[in-house]
C-alpha cells in the first residue's frame, strides 16, 4: 500500500516537472501570410469600365460648369488642329469609306485576303506600266541606255522596241527570280548589270551576247557558273560578288580580254590555274575560304579510273601506230581527253586535284591556285616543285 501511495506522488512530480520544461522552451515566431488580394483580371472588364465612368461623373460632378465648358473648347481646337495638320490621305481598300470587310468572320478574313491580293496586283500592273513607259521614254528619245534599278519587277517589260539599239541594261534591286531570257534578243547590248536579285542559275545561252562586254550579277544566289559564259570573247570585267559559288571552272582563261574579276563574298578555297594566263589589272577575292586549313576539306580527290589510266599509256606510248585494227568505242575514248595543268600532256577524266600557292600574283603576297595531275606520277613531280 505505502509503494502505491509512493508511486503514484513520484508520477505526478515527474508529470509536473515535463509540462514545465515544456513551458520554458522558445516558441518559434511565424510570419502570418498576408492576406489574399483579389486578382486584376478576376474582375471583369465591363465592371471596370462601369466603375471608371462612375469616376468620371463623380469627378465633374465637383468641377464647375464654366471649367468643363473651357475643357471641351480646348478639346475640340486639339482635334481641329490635327486634323487640319494631317496631310491628305488617300482612301485604301481598306478605309471605312470602301466598305472594309469585318475581320472577325471567316467570310471577313477571305475578303481581306481577296483585297489585299488584288491591291498587290494593282501595284505589280502600275510598276509593270512604269517600266513600260520607261521603254518608250528610251525608244523616242534615242538612248542607247536602260535604267530599270529598284522597279522591284518580277519580269521585265517588253522590250521589242530596244532590240537593235540598246547598249546598257540596269535590272539592279529588283524581284526576278529568274534570268531574263529577253536580253538574248538584244544583239547590241554590251553592259548587263543584275545587281541584287534573287537569280540561282545563268543560263548557258548567255554565249549568245556576243557583244558583252561587262557583266555584273553580285548579291544574287548563284551556285555555279555555266560553261557559256567563258565563250564571251570580249568580255572584260565580271562582277561575281556574294554568291555562294564553291568553283570556278578552268575554263575561265578563255576570256582573253579580262581585265577585272571580282569574287568576293564566295566560299572559293582557290581559284582556277587558268587565272594565272589572264590579263588581269584587278583581282578581289576577299572574305573566301581561302586560308590553307581549310584545303583539306575541299581536297579530296577520288581516285582515277582504269580506262583513264590506261587511255594516258596507250597515248603517251604512242601505242595507235602500233595497232591499225582500233574500233570506233576506243577511238572515241582516246579522243576524249584535256591538256594536263601540271605538265600540258594529255589528260583523260577529271584528273588529281591539288592545290600550289603562289607568291606576288595580282598585287597579292600569296594566292592559292588549283591544278589537276593527269596521273600520280605528275601530280607528285608538281607538289615536289618549290612554291612559285
Amino acid at each position: 500500500m505505502i509503494f502505491l501511495i509512493f508511486g503514484n506522488i513520484f508520477s505526478h512530480l515527474s508529470g509536473t516537472k515535463a509540462k514545465q520544461k515544456m513551458a520554458e522552451q522558445p516558441k518559434l515566431l511565424r510570419r502570418p501570410l498576408p492576406p489574399k488580394l483579389p486578382s486584376k483580371l478576376s474582375t471583369p472588364r465591363e465592371k471596370v469600365g462601369k466603375e471608371m465612368a462612375s469616376q468620371e461623373k463623380t469627378r465633374k460632378s465637383d468641377i464647375p460648369e464654366e471649367v468643363l465648358q473651357e475643357e471641351k473648347k480646348e478639346k475640340e481646337y486639339i482635334i481641329h488642329y490635327v486634323k487640319s495638320t494631317e496631310p491628305d490621305r488617300k482612301e485604301g481598300p481598306f478605309s471605312d469609306a470602301n466598305n472594309a470587310p469585318d475581320s472577325g468572320s471567316v467570310e471577313g478574313d477571305w475578303e481581306t485576303r481577296l483585297h489585299f491580293m488584288a491591291s498587290k496586283k494593282d501595284e505589280e500592273e502600275k510598276l509593270m506600266f512604269r517600266s513600260q513607259v520607261k521603254v518608250w521614254h528610251c525608244f523616242l528619245n534615242r538612248k542607247t541606255a536602260l535604267n530599270l534599278q529598284a522597279y522591284f519587277l518580277f519580269h521585265l517589260p517588253d522590250l521589242t522596241p530596244l532590240m537593235d539599239t540598246l547598249v546598257c541594261l540596269n535590272l539592279s534591286f529588283n524581284n526576278l527570280l529568274f534570268f531574263p531570257m529577253e536580253v538574248f534578243n538584244i544583239k547590241s547590248l554590251q553592259v548587263l548589270v543584275l545587281r541584287s536579285n534573287p537569280i540561282r542559275k545563268i543560263p548557258n545561252d548567255i554565249h549568245r551576247l556576243k557583244s558583252l562586254k561587262k557583266f555584273t550579277i553580285s548579291f544574287n544566289l548563284l551556285a555555279e557558273l555555266p560553261s557559256g559564259l567563258f565563250l564571251l570573247d570580249d568580255l572584260w570585267y565580271l562582277d561575281i560578288a556574294y554568291n555562294y559559288i564553291s568553283y570556278i571552272p578552268n575554263d575561265i582563261k578563255n576570256l582573253r580580254k579580262l581585265e577585272y574579276l571580282n569574287t568576293e563574298g564566295n566560299q572559293l578555297s582557290a581559284l582556277p590555274c587558268g587565272v594565272l594566263n589572264l590579263p588581269l589589272k584587278s583581282l578581289r577575292i576577299e572574305n573566301n575560304f581561302i586560308h590553307p586549313l581549310l584545303w583539306n576539306e575541299k581536297i579530296q580527290s577520288q581516285p582515277q579510273k582504269l580506262i583513264h589510266l590506261a587511255a594516258l599509256c596507250f597515248s603517251t606510248n604512242n601505242l595507235k601506230e602500233r595497232y591499225n585494227n582500233i574500233t570506233e568505242d576506243i577511238k572515241k575514248i582516246l579522243d576524249d581527253f584535256s591538256v594536263c595543268d601540271c605538265c600540258s600532256g594529255p589528260r583523260y577524266g577529271k584528273g588529281l586535284q591539288l592545290i600550289q600557292m603562289y607568291r606576288n600574283v595580282f598585287k597579292f603576297g600569296r594566292l592559292p591556285f588549283y591544278f589537276y595531275a593527269c596521273s600520280p606520277s605528275c601530280h607528285r613531280n608538281f607538289v615536289s616543285q618549290p612554291e612559285a
